[in-house]
């Protein structure tokens, strides 16, 4: 995917030096801003965002450290969390775990079709939560817009909440429109 979210307002030099970069290679930089916060980007901005995904998707991000000796069960729970998302999520774009050489923490990374999605998925594994909680200390960002319901469920405490700036898009994609 061709389409990078990134923070950089408290990074003048480097947005200017990036843009610059990119430039050259043919590639631009459009600010989400311009789009307003509450409204999706006009124009896809990928391949696979014309294939039906929006800037509505929602990304989450967790950081996992184990308690000693309780990889094996977080692995087994995330295994009853995996068939979950592929039997009954509908809107679970992407939900993939990596982990570090020791296997002392991972990393999932989580997309959503849109907010609906994201909380549907919650709602399905909730009952593994508590038990998941048990083998790791988790920590995570929650990236994309969310709803209303979504506000709220963040606001109860859990993930950091990133909103959308600016997106990279890529202008040879953009001229097969």
């Amino acid at each position: 995917m061709q389409v990078i979210v990134v923070e950089l307002s408290q990074h003048r030099f480097a947005m200017k030096f990036l843009a610059a970069a990119l430039a050259a290679l043919g590639t631009k930089i459009a600010p989400w801003r311009s789009y307003g916060w509450n409204q999706a980007a006009p124009k896809p901005l990928s391949r696979e965002l014309r294939k039906g995904a929006t800037m509505d998707e929602i990304k989450g991000i967790a950081r996992v450290k184990f308690y000693p000796g309780k990889v094996e069960e977080w692995k087994r729970l995330t295994e009853e969390a995996m068939e979950i998302v592929r039997t009954r999520d509908s809107g679970t774009l992407q939900y993939e775990i990596f982990f570090n050489e020791d296997e002392t923490e991972a990393v999932v990374f989580e997309r959503y079709r849109d907010a609906d999605a994201a909380i549907e998925h919650f709602s399905n594994i909730s009952h593994l939560m508590e038990p998941i909680m048990a083998t790791a200390s988790v920590t995570g960002e929650v990236l994309g817009t969310p709803n209303a319901n979504m506000k709220e469920q963040l606001a109860k405490g859990g993930p950091k909440l990133f909103t959308p700036w600016m997106a990279l898009q890529d202008l040879e994609l953009a001229k097969e429109e």
